[in-house]
């Protein structure tokens, strides 16, 4: 897919542009807040998960990743007065994908992913969720934990239900301090 994409273009609005601006990142913190490299990421591997936010990912000059850095290198994120205009009622946002070959591929939002307007499933939000604890606690503690939500109704002593959770030691992982700088 990589040498299929000529440009990645990113339109968006003034407010939203100031937080994700970044376009290179160095950091997995920085990485969160950049629209381009979600974006560029998603586009090469189908996803944006934990995995996709790696220390190791990062270095002094930026994306280590060589795919994702190259298509960082053609992909632009630009302010739209349009766009701008609309917020704060909503958070809106342009993507074309022009291709080497072909008509260029279009999508909009007007809204995020998860916001009332455009909200997510049930089911979506338990496969993020059995992700995320999966991630760093395996997949039985997965299982256990989206089990324990499901019966919280039910459940007349929460200590009971989630005492089985209160043994667990993540792993260490990276983490930024809140409130870091992006630069």
């Amino acid at each position: 897919m990589l040498r299929e994409v000529a440009s990645v273009t990113i339109e968006t609005y003034r407010t939203g542009y100031e937080i994700v601006k970044e376009t290179n990142p160095h950091t997995p913190y920085q990485a969160k807040f950049s629209l381009a490299y979600c974006v560029a990421t998603a586009l090469l591997e189908g996803t944006l998960g934990l995995d996709q936010f790696g220390e190791e990912r990062f270095g002094a000059g930026g994306v280590c990743e060589p795919a994702i850095a190259e298509l960082l290198g053609r992909t632009h994120v630009i302010v739209r007065d349009d766009l701008s205009a609309k917020y704060p009622s909503a958070w809106p946002v342009r993507l074309t994908v022009s291709l080497n070959e072909g008509a260029p591929e279009r999508a909009s939002s007007e809204h995020p992913r998860g916001n009332p307007e455009n909200p997510v499933s049930t089911a979506e939000l338990e496969s993020k969720f059995s992700a995320l604890v999966a991630g760093r606690f395996g997949a039985d503690v997965a299982r256990s934990a989206l089990e324990a939500l499901h019966a919280i109704d039910r459940c007349t002593d929460m200590a009971t239900l989630l005492s089985p959770l209160g043994r667990l030691k993540p792993a260490p992982t990276y983490r930024e301090p809140i409130g870091a700088p992006l630069a």
